[in-house]
């Protein structure tokens, strides 16, 4: 996704506006909520610079006017409140969501948490560059590039190892994900609504060492690449994008730390997946933007230029 379609879902309130068109699966509104607190992040910060000379007037066509706070005012609501650490693993067992869906509930759960950090390091590198937080853009909507997961955790159960059927909710097509041992596969094709073409999306999610790989594979053969593996107390992500310009998103963060980087690359890059990737720096270095965070105190690298915070 494009920095003013990241831009446009903030304005319409990401995910969460979409989670209350219907009545969703638990599993399914707890994963949504949490991509939609990561992204929000970066929507607080991003509007700070419509009074910093960014015009993004064309941004709000075709939006409701009550939406920001319909959405506002749901985040502050029981349902959508993660502040709390409130994500109730064994409700998800309970409620029959596969292994893969409740690990990836537990990624996105630590990072949204992690990501609250960031918000106050862009208002404070804002006063210095008011065009700081555009660099930031294409981290803060990586999560958005994973939605298609997240439709996996509404898949009917067919069994005590198997989940299978159509995608619900914005999605069309079919999805099956089935737990051999440690190893819970997962397969999608979803269905283009702009004639792109279709997306076969397809990978795996290792319950042993809670690690995930997806490829997102669209009709030109064009990829992107998603992996995540815990990490300490946290976890290590990159998102690879294979678009001409190739580019790697790098997180490794848990409660109290975050890392972060964006980078352009020449190829795909080495597998993370099934991995214990414990020195955090060397895996986030990058040129292009590096964030580093603990407990509110650190720094930011942007295009060489460094921000204390």
């Amino acid at each position: 996704m494009d920095n003013h379609s990241f831009l446009k879902m903030c304005n319409y309130g990401g995910a969460f506006v979409l989670i209350k068109k219907g009545v969703i699966h638990k599993g399914l509104i707890i994963i949504l909520s949490l991509i939609f607190v990561v992204s929000i992040t970066g929507c607080g910060g991003s509007k700070d610079n419509a009074s910093n000379g960014v015009d993004r007037s064309d941004l709000s066509d075709g939006v409701q006017p009550d939406v920001i706070d319909k959405v506002n005012e749901s985040i502050d609501s029981e349902e959508s409140n993660f502040s709390d650490s409130s994500v109730d693993y064994d409700e998800l067992v309970d409620a029959g969501l596969s292994p893969l869906s409740i690990g990836l509930t537990k990624f996105m759960d630590v990072k949204s948490k992690s990501y609250e950090m960031l918000t106050p390091m862009m208002d404070k590198i804002g006063e210095t560059n008011p065009f700081a937080g555009l660099a930031f853009l294409p981290l803060l909507g990586s999560d958005l590039t994973i939605l298609p997961l997240t439709m996996l955790s509404a898949l009917p159960s067919k069994g005590d190892h198997l989940w299978e059927g159509n995608l619900l909710f914005m999605f069309e097509g079919t999805g099956r994900v089935e737990v051999k041992g440690d190893i819970a596969s997962f397969r999608m094709e979803i269905n283009s609504q702009n004639d792109t073409g279709k997306m076969l999306v397809s990978g795996e999610y290792d319950i042993k060492s809670d690690s995930m790989r997806a490829v997102f594979t669209m009709e030109d053969g064009s990829e992107t690449i998603f992996e995540y593996s815990a990490s300490g107390d946290g976890y290590v992500s990159q998102l690879y994008t294979e678009d001409g310009n190739d580019s790697i998103i790098k997180n490794a963060f848990d409660e109290r730390r975050l890392l972060a980087s964006v980078s352009e690359v020449n190829g795909k890059p080495g597998s993370i997946y099934q991995k214990n990737t414990s020195d955090w720096e060397s895996f986030t270095v990058s040129e292009n933007l590096m964030i580093y965070l603990e407990e509110n105190n650190g720094y930011a690298i942007i295009d060489g230029e460094k921000y204390e915070y």
